[in-house]
């Protein structure tokens, strides 16, 4: 595994816990749009600052036309933090909340990634996704 590897695994685990531990303290009195349109807002802002500032001409360019990808991506990520910021208020913990949905993503997509992406799915992988269910099973029971 190559550093580069390591650093970007460690910033999404940070990130990811970052975003659950957030996610979670929201008050129950905001709105959700509101509060998502702020956090969106300051992210956006984040990566324009960031690409302007280490972007190369291409890069800058690229701000002015958004790809067909950008609008799809847009709209999962809606769903996702909605889903989850509504999980978070009809009283899932936070560990069995993040866990289930990462989980039931994990579920679907290793299937996806061998019948769309050419990605392998050996039977070692498979028993460790039932392993992995079984798990959840146990640490939600």
């Amino acid at each position: 595994m190559t550093k580069f590897q390591l650093v970007s695994m460690g910033l999404a685990v940070v990130g990811a816990v970052s975003y659950h531990l957030s996610q979670k303290s929201v008050p129950k009195d905001a709105s959700p749009l509101v509060v998502l349109f702020h956090a969106y807002l300051i992210a956006s802002a984040l990566c324009l600052v960031i690409v302007l500032l280490t972007g190369g001409a291409q890069e800058r360019a690229e701000l002015l036309r958004p790809r067909p990808v950008s609008l799809a991506l847009g709209v999962c990520v809606l769903a996702i933090e909605v889903g989850v910021l509504l999980v978070y208020r009809s009283g899932w913990p936070v560990g069995r909340a993040a866990l289930i949905s990462t989980l039931a993503a994990t579920a679907v997509l290793l299937p996806v990634g061998y019948w769309f992406f050419d990605e392998s799915l050996p039977l070692l992988k498979v028993a460790g996704l039932l392993v992995c269910l079984v798990g959840t099973v146990l640490l939600c029971w």
